[in-house]
């Protein structure tokens, strides 16, 4: 079957987009523990920045720039960007709880985070939050 596949192509799957309704909503079930604080700051990074996985966990704490205004972060590698320019994002401060400023600056001082990964394997999180 795969080899039928391969020779003859097939439609990949799409997955439905999250939408801003959808993240309302697992943001506002979440327990508040430092995992929170991980996981909504990567969840709201990750969705107003329209950030790839890969970018979102190569993202440094020195690729961070806070303003008052809202975030810059550096795009130092892409899968879309083949002559690996940097690029830079623009994430406005927003006033919710999806604001992706507040929730960063939460995470960075929940986690003591002050120089290297942004998100870093275990970070410092234990399984049960």
């Amino acid at each position: 079957m795969q080899g039928i596949e391969r020779s003859h192509g097939s439609h990949p799957s799409q997955v439905a987009p999250l939408l801003l309704d959808d993240l309302t909503r697992i943001v506002g079930v979440m327990v508040n523990s430092r995992a929170y604080l991980r996981d909504r700051a990567l969840l709201l990074i990750g969705f107003f920045g329209a950030l790839r996985r890969s970018e979102i966990v190569a993202l440094d704490y020195e690729d961070v720039h806070f303003s008052e205004n809202g975030l810059d972060l550096i795009i130092r590698k892409s899968k879309t960007d083949q002559l690996q320019v940097d690029r830079t994002v623009k994430l406005r401060r927003v006033n919710s709880a999806l604001d992706p400023w507040e929730a960063l600056r939460e995470w960075l001082v929940g986690a003591n985070i002050v120089e290297g990964a942004l998100f870093r394997r275990g970070g410092g999180v234990s399984p049960h939050g």
